[in-house]
């Protein structure tokens, strides 16, 4: 009974610890559709204490346009890659299929749809009106042979996922509903909660030659297009999709950055949809076409942004933002890049490159400067693809008090990144833990953590060494995470365990 009371116990406080909305915590990425053996794909889940990207097999192509859906618990409810929907288990949802078709896929991507352009085209946003309902807002890249630029942004598209249906699995109800139009440009679609916690403000970018933003309330009622916001300067013409938009982390803010028009910063009012207070950074040279990325840190006070080769600071405190930026690396690895950028639930900040497999962290964001611990080629996925992205969420968690959770901690460091459940027993432990270790691994490494990531305790295992006595009745009862790494690990593995130490 005691035992019950204290697991009980336990699980209220990490509740309390982690109550806050997981629901940008998986981040499904690349693709698993090659004959060739070996690792295809990864995945980031953030519910995996430590955090670490594992191996992901099967499931759909995620290249370009990514979307991940999970509840407030962080359970994965249906991923999308702007052509076809799939469920949890990573199977087409129920009338999942058929996104996006049109003359643009038959004509200029060879009527096969993955890999659509627009890195941030996509985004999830669930029903004010039905929490168990769900739109899939896209822009619909459409095709006018008469237009100077022939490819045409000037809808977005609704699909609608109710997630009643199939036994949770969920169900597409209908595919590309035309709710708004205007003109858009590519990669600049994003989207947060009104100030009642219900609706949605979706903001994408005007096209070249305007000066602000097309803006849309999603209410119980459906979309409710808002006047068109002539803000700031006018942006120059240059390579659609080339750049971002994002709201800070409290949703006081809004901001846009590309290497042509530079650093666009708004003040931005969640009860009415208001841009205001303009703020600009020139960035040079203003003659680059090239691809660029920013995002904001946990604390909203810096923006990250990245001319793919170069990576700045910027402090949204200071009066001048282009003379006090600060310089955080210049990239003379002509294997990597820096791509796309994104807040991790973690309070990382997480840069893929489009170069390879290296993705880069900035482990520290909301420290001034160099303190802000940036770590270049931060680990290395196992499987090169030259346009990967990340999932584009929503600003989540803008009214909670934590923007993150600095809780999830990480083997960053190690040069191992793939989960195996490693056997260890009893569990709850009072004193000796029994660790049975992985067969025809050979000399290896155990470390215990506390749940902070704290170092506990250490020890090498020998070769042909099968299990481990370790002796716990020292340990302050709790949770930690049991890890154990191979010595010779060239598939980066790593076997963990959490065990709960309790007291008879």
């Amino acid at each position: 009974m005691r035992n019950l009371l204290f697991l009980l116990l336990f699980s209220f406080i990490a509740v309390q610890v982690s109550s806050q909305s997981k629901q940008d915590y998986y981040w499904p990425l690349e693709r698993d559709d090659s004959s060739e053996p070996g690792i295809q794909a990864t995945e980031f889940d953030f519910n995996d204490r430590p955090f670490m990207p594992t191996e992901r097999l099967g499931g759909l192509i995620y290249d370009q346009q990514v979307l991940s859906q999970s509840d407030v618990e962080g359970n994965l409810l249906f991923t999308c890659n702007g052509c076809t929907v799939a469920n949890a288990q990573g199977d087409t949802m129920l009338n999942g299929h058929g996104m996006h078709e049109g003359e643009f896929v038959e004509f200029f991507w060879s009527d096969r749809c993955d890999n659509l352009p627009g890195y941030q085209d996509l985004i999830s946003l669930q029903d004010p009106g039905n929490p168990e309902g769900y739109y899939i807002i896209q822009q619909f890249i459409g095709v006018d042979l008469n237009s100077e630029f022939t490819l045409v942004r000037n809808r977005l598209n609704a699909t609608y996922v109710d997630m009643a249906a199939e036994g949770g699995l969920g169900e597409v109800i209908y595919i590309d509903s035309l709710v708004a139009q205007g003109e858009y440009t590519g990669s600049y679609l994003t989207a947060i909660r009104h100030d009642n916690g219900q609706d949605w403000w979706i903001l994408n970018r005007g096209d070249f030659f305007t000066r602000g933003w097309n803006t849309n309330l999603l209410t119980a009622e459906g979309m409710v297009a808002q006047p068109f916001q002539d803000v700031g300067t006018e942006f120059k013409f240059g390579i659609r999709s080339s750049g971002y938009a994002r709201f800070s982390s409290d949703g006081q803010q809004f901001a846009s950055f590309n290497q042509r028009d530079g650093l666009h910063l708004y003040d931005f009012d969640r009860s009415t949809g208001l841009l205001s207070n303009f703020r600009h950074m020139e960035y040079h040279p203003q003659d680059t076409f090239g691809f660029s990325c920013m995002e904001f840190s946990p604390n909203s006070r810096f923006i990250y942004v990245s001319d793919r080769d170069s990576l700045w600071q910027v402090d949204t405190w200071s009066e001048d933002m282009a003379r006090t930026k600060v310089l955080l690396s210049v990239n003379t690895d002509p294997t990597t890049d820096y791509f796309v950028a994104k807040q991790g639930p973690d309070c990382r900040v997480y840069i893929r490159s489009n170069k390879g497999s290296t993705v880069h962290f900035i482990n520290k964001p909301d420290e001034l400067g160099l303190a802000c611990d940036f770590r270049q080629d931060g680990f290395v996925l196992p499987y090169r693809f030259n346009i990967g992205g990340f999932p584009n969420f929503p600003r989540f968690r803008v009214d909670e008090e934590e923007k993150c959770d600095p809780t999830i901690t990480s083997l960053f460091g190690e040069t191992v990144w793939y989960r195996r459940d490693l056997t260890t027993y009893p569990n709850p432990v009072s004193d000796r833990l029994t660790i049975e270790l992985p067969e025809a691994i050979g000399v290896g490494h155990l470390y215990v953590l506390d749940l902070k990531g704290q170092l506990m305790w250490e020890g090498e295992t020998t070769s042909g060494q099968s299990v481990q006595s370790l002796d716990m009745s020292a340990y302050a009862e709790g949770t930690y995470s049991v890890e154990y790494v191979p010595k010779d690990n060239p598939e980066r593995r790593v076997w963990t365990s959490r065990v709960v130490v309790l007291r008879e």
